[in-house]
C-alpha cells in the first residue's frame, strides 16, 4: 500500500460511521392536500432526513413540498403506475427540530389516500449526499427489481420504498431492514413499505421485494453518501 492509500484509509476509517436510521414520525395514512404529521422525535443539527410517501390517486397528483417548518425537503425521485405513486424526499445537513414539530406534505391536488413514513440518519454528507437514483420499478406482477449501479464510494446508506395494491403478504428485499411494519390503507386498499440498508461496498445493490398475489405497483431506489 503507498503511503496516499495508507493515509486515505486512515483518514476514512477516522470518519463517524452511518448512523442507524430513527424514525421521527409515526407512519400514517390520511387523504387531501397538504397532508400531516407530528414528528415523534428529535431532529438533530446535521441529519439526513428522508421522507418516503406512498399514495394512490385517480388524479394523477404529485407531492409538490415537504417541510417540517424548518426544513424544506428536496425530491431523490419517484415512480408512478396505474395511479400509485412512490416519491422519495430528503433533507441533506438538517437543522435541528424538536419532537411534537408538524411535518407538511403539500400535493398537486386533492389526493384520495396517503402513506407516509420518514426516517433520520447520521453520518452522512452535509451537502450533495444522493448518489444513485435510477428509475423507479412500474408494472403489475408479484414482485419488483431496481438495481442501483456501481456506487460512487463504499460507505453509502439505501433506500427503497414500494407502493401496491391491496394487502397481500409482504416479502422485504433480502439486505433491506424495513421502517416498521407495512402501512395498508383500507379506505384505498394501498399498501406501502419503506426500508434501508447500509453497505460498506462499491457493489451494486437490488431492491427486489415480492408479495404474494399479482398487484400492481411503484418503487423506488436511492442512496446517499456517507462521510
Amino acid at each position: 500500500m503507498t503511503a496516499i492509500a495508507a493515509w486515505y484509509s486512515s483518514l476514512l476509517s477516522s470518519l463517524p460511521p452511518i448512523g442507524t436510521p430513527q424514525q421521527f414520525i409515526t407512519p400514517i395514512n390520511s387523504s387531501g392536500s397538504p397532508v400531516t404529521a407530528t414528528t415523534s422525535a428529535n431532529i438533530l443539527n446535521g441529519d439526513l432526513l428522508i421522507v418516503y410517501v406512498g399514495m394512490w390517486t385517480s388524479g394523477g397528483r404529485t407531492v409538490t413540498a415537504v417541510s417540517d417548518g424548518t426544513n424544506n425537503y428536496t425530491k431523490a425521485q419517484s415512480a408512478t403506475s396505474s395511479g400509485y405513486s412512490s416519491e422519495i424526499w430528503y433533507k441533506a445537513g438538517a437543522s435541528a427540530v424538536s419532537s411534537g414539530a408538524t411535518l407538511s406534505v403539500t400535493f398537486s391536488g386533492a389526493t384520495s389516500g396517503v402513506m407516509v413514513s420518514a426516517i433520520r440518519v447520521s453520518g452522512i454528507l452535509l451537502s450533495s449526499p444522493l448518489d444513485a437514483a435510477p428509475a423507479g420499478a412500474t408494472g403489475s406482477g408479484t414482485s419488483l427489481s431496481i438495481s442501483s449501479g456501481v456506487l460512487a464510494q463504499p460507505k453509502e446508506i439505501l433506500v427503497g420504498a414500494t407502493t401496491f395494491n391491496s394487502n397481500p403478504t409482504f416479502t422485504q428485499s433480502a439486505g433491506f431492514t424495513s421502517v416498521g411494519s407495512t402501512l395498508f390503507n383500507a379506505g384505498i386498499a394501498t399498501s406501502a413499505s419503506f426500508a434501508y440498508q447500509i453497505v460498506q461496498s462499491t457493489s451494486s445493490v437490488s431492491y427486489a421485494p415480492s408479495w404474494s398475489s399479482s398487484q400492481p405497483y411503484a418503487g423506488t431506489l436511492v442512496s446517499f453518501k456517507g462521510f
